[in-house]
């Protein structure tokens, strides 16, 4: 049955591809044929399937020869793991599909902040309509808590943008970064957006002295909204697991 679930998430990853690249584009990302971004001619079926055709066309289009971006593959794979761990998360088909909607939609948004800098409205309105449905559906807690994760996830990520621009005279977190905050704290009480902005935190500090000790790059901007998309992710899925383990350990 996983295999199963890891393909439908593969093709739902090769859609948050087509949201996130189209959506920069300006482009249609419900109607039109795929195409080669090198030759603009269209991709037939069966060299669009996720992960297999990649693989069987060696990264390459089948009519120009020239490689085809790694970020397809990737982002099918990421999503055919996520598939999974939602699954096996919750398997009760409507909490599954809004588990499954608010994925894609974080997908799309890291891949766009990531490319551009830049997180759109539209994205964040969906995020914001499965957030809601998958809270009140399916989270078993009080107004108050829920409150209080929009209050403290949103809320501390507007307060670094303030003291960033007071201290380095720039702005150290973007609008959008903070819009996704009060978004996905609707997700969780205080304690579980602790710990969702702690993964995003400690994750973005890995990638950021990576990038600076290994690549030798020096970072002017750092996407976050990755990070966010990552520590949410996780702390849906295993928050409580994260904090019974946090509270054995003390």
């Amino acid at each position: 049955m996983q295999i199963l679930i890891f393909i439908l998430g593969a093709c739902v990853g090769s859609f948050a591809n087509v949201l996130a690249i189209r959506t920069t584009e300006s482009r249609n990302y419900i109607f039109g044929r795929s195409k080669c971004p090198k030759c603009d001619r269209q991709i037939h079926w069966y060299d669009n399937l996720p992960l297999i055709s990649f693989l069987l066309l060696k990264g390459r289009c089948r009519q120009c020869k020239e490689s085809i971006s790694i970020q397809y593959p990737v982002v099918e794979l990421v999503m055919g793991i996520l598939a999974v761990v939602f699954y096996v998360h919750n398997s009760s088909f409507l909490p599954y599909i809004l588990l499954m909607g608010m994925g894609t939609m974080l997908l799309a948004i890291a891949l766009t902040d990531l490319k551009e800098k830049f997180i759109y409205e539209s994205h964040l309105y969906s995020l914001l309509a499965f957030s809601i449905c998958y809270r009140y559906l399916f989270i078993d807690v009080g107004i108050m808590d829920t409150l209080l994760g929009v209050g403290l996830f949103g809320g501390f990520l507007l307060c670094l943008r303030f003291i960033g621009r007071i201290i380095y005279k720039r702005e150290a977190m973007g609008v959008g970064d903070i819009k996704m905050g009060f978004i996905l704290g609707i997700l969780f009480d205080w304690q579980l957006a602790v710990v969702a902005l702690y993964l995003s935190f400690i994750s973005a500090s890995i990638v950021g002295v990576y990038l600076l000790l290994f690549k030798k790059k020096q970072i002017k901007i750092l996407p976050f909204a990755p990070f966010i998309a990552f520590g949410s992710i996780l702390s849906v899925v295993y928050g409580n697991k994260i904090i019974y383990a946090f509270l054995s350990i003390i």
